[in-house]
């Protein structure tokens, strides 16, 4: 089996996200109601303890 590394391309990814949110912003004064947000009970799951 062979390691594959993704932490850069997950943070090139995140990273391009966010520059396009910020440009719409910046452009329009809204965010971009056809952005991908991150679900809300995904993040509670994600950064919460049970």
């Amino acid at each position: 089996m062979r390691r594959v590394s993704v932490g850069g391309s997950l943070a090139s990814i995140a990273q391009g996200a966010m520059v396009a949110i910020a440009e719409h912003l910046l452009a329009h004064g809204t965010l971009d109601p056809e952005a991908t947000f991150l679900d809300g009970d995904l993040k509670r799951r994600a950064f919460t303890s049970d």
